[in-house]
């Protein structure tokens, strides 16, 4: 049994699949045709994703903020789904009947494609994490202005070492200021632990549509190769089919060319004998015998 994408999103804006019968070329392009849209949409929600990051990353108030990681996390989820739906339904297509080349192809530039927005979506989400990091550096300078290199180092990689901020709070001048900073900065490094998360989950997906790309581009190949190997065999089978035409005609030849030769031989024969009997005077006594008749 099968499936495809229906055109409608859920209410999650993932893309439900439904039960589908058969697997005759106009089922296989509606499916191929859903995925594509189901590529798309999963492109457009990493872009507005991405378009989010930017705009959290320089929000300062704490409304706009927490509104706007809301929309983040509902987007997250949204593609994190459809990632899952779109790979299973490539695994599927790849697995269930599909003989022909044209359908091979096609399933290989979608893994591809799928492949080139997971990587893209990578790329968003690496951005994002530098982003981060770099406005926890800035909040921490705010709590220590001289800190040391190694110090908001320590403060990004491990911001939950309490003494580092103890020891900045007491030091500051503007204390007030200087928690906020510190609530701010423990703040992103739970969203950096996000990021994290959602990574991982992209190179996981990222390794297991590289092995379907792989394997569909050794099935493809091996297609070619039979394909190639059939042709040899049919020009070196035609090859050999004229050789027999040739030889099959230079037997005839030799054949109409050997009874030339007897009718000749036999001809011969014949005027060989007659000029025998005639030379021994059996042609002149018959003759003769008429004459006297």
């Amino acid at each position: 049994m099968s499936y495809q994408y229906s055109p409608v999103s859920g209410v999650d804006g993932s893309y439900p699949m439904q039960e589908m019968g058969g697997n005759n070329g106009g089922d296989f392009f509606t499916r191929i045709a859903d995925l594509q849209d189901s590529i798309r949409a999963y492109n457009d929600k990493v872009t507005q994703i991405g378009q989010l990051h930017t705009r959290l990353l320089s929000s300062m108030n704490a409304n706009d903020t927490a509104r706007i990681d809301q929309e983040i996390s509902v987007l997250t989820e949204q593609v994190r789904s459809s990632a899952s739906q779109i790979k299973k339904e490539l695994q599927i297509m790849k697995s269930t009947g599909v003989r022909s080349s044209a359908e091979r192809n096609q399933i290989q530039r979608l893994s591809e494609n799928f492949k080139s927005s997971v990587e893209k979506y990578q790329n968003v989400e690496m951005q994002y994490r530098r982003g981060v990091q770099d406005r926890m550096k800035r909040q921490f300078k705010i709590v220590q202005p001289d800190a040391t290199p190694e110090q908001i180092n320590e403060v990004v990689n491990n911001p939950g070492n309490q003494q580092i901020f103890s020891q900045a709070l007491l030091n500051s001048s503007r204390y007030g200021e200087a928690r906020t900073a510190y609530r701010e900065v423990q703040d992103r490094h739970q969203e950096l632990q996000k990021i994290e998360q959602t990574m991982a989950e992209l190179a996981q997906l990222f390794n297991d549509l590289s092995i379907i790309v792989e394997q569909q581009q050794e099935t493809i190949e091996h297609i070619q190769t039979n394909a190639y190997n059939v042709e040899q065999d049919t020009e070196k089978a035609n090859g050999q089919l004229m050789s027999a035409v040739k030889s099959a005609a230079g037997a005839r030849k030799k054949r109409k060319i050997c009874f030339i030769i007897s009718i000749v031989l036999i001809l011969v024969i014949a005027a060989v004998a007659a000029g025998a009997i005639c030379g021994n005077g059996l042609c002149h006594g018959s003759g003769s015998s008429t004459n006297k008749s």
